[in-house]
């Protein structure tokens, strides 16, 4: 808006922009809080001050005949003197007068400069809308169905903004002639059906431009427009019918573009007269470009440009369904390179040193990176002649099913992810919490990670839960002695025998909780009284072992508080060690699903006991529990909590009840419902 009423005038020699010197402007008023800064959630809005505020309102007291700025709930124009006269007018809202009314209003405002109508819902525009020859700003409610053509007599206009989802159907046909157009704040896929768009060359945000076979849509048309700020996207570059076409985009000339987007139609397409090598290799940007997105490039070589460390300042680059390439440039080079996402490159066979380069360290910024969809590679060599990604934060390596060599991962890793490689069918690393980022979480499957040395050693000292499926092949003990900030440990579906499974618990270091889950060899569970577990164990939980019958170790683990046993049908009150009363830590007991579990352990529950969950057992667990008079069931009267039914530390027999009771009622209800179906009663 200051641009349109001319308030910025750069100096010729500054080589300033108008927008870069209109920020300039406002940070100074800024700062001599004309406006003031206003927090709002993440964002940071700024409003006029209060003082600022009671100025302009004593100085607007009496301009009614003078008035050349308006901004108002009014759509009537000729309450402000000389409509004839004013150079900008806002209406503010949410308003719904009708097009007529606004013809009436604006037709005859010819000195207008600004005008905002993003707050009038309008499903269309009056043509009248061309007579505002000096229209430079120009805002639309999204609501807009269509444009009239005779907004393409705006030969002055600068910016115009659609505010909200666009409606719009397409721009209008003559939209080329706006040669003054420097901000179209529209969805970019508007812009890519817009024929002879090479005459917007000042546009400043950004653009998407689609290649066709058809007079003013060929890649000259981007050759002028240098000024854009934002992202280019180019499709359809299948379309190209000579690579002097792709010379004359001029994209090494657009200095300020920050992401260009280069896309080909479908990858399963047969290349035309003009390979797709010889069109990207004359696609070079500038050396200032941010980001590169290439999908879809049937060439079998990567261009010469990314091959050498001209992009100085490149950050992130995508490489999507590129099939045909079958060697990786030389990315390493790269010294801004931060991201790097490689999809669907289903020829690269190899990962070695031309992808590192030559330079003492490799890829030197890149935090991300990404391998999905490689069908072919085999291996992925470690460079030994340079150092190689010391900021790497995330490495993804997903759907590489044939690769079997992999270097070691960076020491500064904090999230890795394998799926669906040969090597490693499955592992997740990644922080603990978003507040504890030196601490890891480490998900394997796989039966020898650790004698790949894929891991450095701070790796394993930094992981405090460790979820393992693996055979007892990798379930080594000593292999265990690394993890020694291990909090928590799960064993889950692994072959391991109870002499496997002793040995790994003997060599574990101080470990607060335990799970064990789907072990279906586990027959008993033995400790060695002298272990470290024994003294460091609060948790344990074991699930689904359909052959575990014994407990007997359990005693050992002093320090236990809680105890959770579910879907093991051999656990039987014989199970439990005679001297389980013993546990004096324990806090919580939960059993469900144990379907031979009939009664109490015969020596009694510990005193500490303070929640008894007991659910899914045996029917003749119920019945002991309501009837039995030993001294069981009067230790069930000083537990604080039954199978969750209350807290309350003065508890009678009848709150077990209650859950008999509730399970009892559920049910005779299911076979109310079945009877009802039966007899459609």
């Amino acid at each position: 808006m200051w641009m349109a009423h001319d308030f910025i005038q750069p100096k010729s020699s500054s080589g300033k922009r108008r927008e870069d010197l209109g920020a300039e402007y406002f940070n100074v008023l800024l700062s001599r809080s004309f406006f003031q800064a206003v927090k709002k959630g993440s964002k940071t809005q700024c409003s006029m001050h209060d003082l600022i505020h009671d100025l302009a309102v004593s100085v607007a007291a009496d301009v009614h005949g003078t008035v050349r700025r308006v901004s108002t709930t009014d759509i009537h124009l000729k309450k402000f003197g000389n409509h004839a006269k004013l150079r900008s007018f806002v209406l503010q809202g949410p308003l719904s007068p009708s097009t007529s009314c606004l013809q009436n209003e604006i037709g005859n405002a010819s000195s207008l400069r600004v005008l905002d109508l993003s707050c009038f819902d309008l499903t269309e525009l009056p043509k009248t809308i061309g007579n505002l020859k000096h229209l430079r700003y120009l805002s639309l409610s999204g609501t807009l169905q269509r444009l009239p053509e005779s907004i393409c007599m705006l030969r002055r206009l600068e910016s115009l903004h659609v505010v909200g989802k666009c409606s719009l159907d397409k721009l209008p046909d003559g939209t080329s002639m706006l040669v003054n157009l420097r901000h179209l704040n529209i969805a970019t896929r508007y812009l890519a059906e817009v024929s002879s768009i090479g005459q917007l060359v000042n546009l400043q945000g950004s653009l998407e431009f689609h290649v066709k076979k058809l007079k003013g849509h060929n890649l000259g048309e981007l050759g002028s427009i240098n000024s854009l700020h934002g992202q280019l996207k180019i499709k359809g570059l299948n379309n190209v019918a000579r690579k002097e076409d792709a010379c004359k985009a001029s994209l090494s000339n657009k200095c300020n573009l920050r992401v260009l987007s280069l896309e080909w139609a479908s990858a399963s397409r047969t290349l035309g007269l003009c390979a797709d090598s010889e069109i990207l290799e004359n696609l070079q940007p500038h050396s200032s470009i941010k980001e590169i997105i290439i999908n879809r490039y049937l060439g079998a070589k990567s261009p010469s440009w990314l091959e050498l460390p001209l992009l100085k300042e490149l950050q992130s680059l995508h490489l999507t369904n590129c099939r045909s390439l079958d060697l990786l440039p030389p990315l390493g080079l790269l010294p801004s390179l931060k991201l790097l996402h490689m999809k669907e490159l289903c020829t690269v066979s190899r990962i070695g040193y031309e992808f590192y380069g030559t330079n003492e360290v490799a890829f030197p910024a890149l935090r991300v990176l990404v391998l999905d969809d490689f069908p072919s590679l085999l291996e992925w060599s470690e460079e030994l002649r340079s150092k190689s990604f010391p900021c790497l934060k995330k490495l993804k390596v997903v759907h590489c099913p044939n690769l079997s060599e992999l270097p070691m991962f960076p020491c500064s890793v904090t999230e890795l992810t394998m799926e669906n490689t040969r090597l490693i069918p499955y592992l997740r690393l990644g922080p603990f919490s978003s507040s504890k980022l030196e601490s890891l979480t480490l998900d394997i499957r796989t039966n020898n990670l650790l004698g790949m040395e894929l891991f450095h050693q701070h790796h394993l000292e930094s992981v405090v839960v460790l979820n393992m499926e693996a055979s007892k092949q990798f379930l080594m003990a000593e292999g265990m002695r690394f993890f020694t900030s291990l909090q928590r440990l799960q064993l889950n579906h692994s072959d391991l025998t109870d002499q496997n499974l002793s040995s790994l618990i003997q060599a574990l270091p101080s470990l607060p909780s335990l799970e064990l889950m789907n072990l279906p060899n586990i027959v008993s569970l033995l400790v060695p009284a002298e272990t470290n577990l024994c003294t460091t164990l609060t948790e344990l939980k074991i699930c689904s072992c359909p052959l575990l019958s014994s407990l007997a170790s359990l005693d050992s683990f002093i320090s236990l508080k809680c105890l959770v046993i579910e879907k093991c049908p051999k656990i039987t009150a014989a199970s439990f060690p005679k001297s389980f009363s013993t546990l004096r830590s324990l806090k919580l007991l939960s059993v469900s699903y144990c379907t031979e579990l009939q009664s109490l352990p015969s020596g009694g529950l510990p005193t500490s006991l303070e929640a008894l969950h007991l659910f899914g057992c045996h029917p003749k667990l119920t019945e002991v529990i309501r009837t039995t008079t030993n001294i069981s069931l009067e230790h069930l009267c000083t537990v604080p909590k039954i199978a969750g039914c209350t807290t309350s530390a003065q508890v009678d027999i009848k709150y077990s009840m209650m859950a008999i009771l509730a399970n009892w009622i559920i049910e005779m209800h299911q076979k109310y419902l079945t009877l009802r179906h039966r007899t459609n009663f």
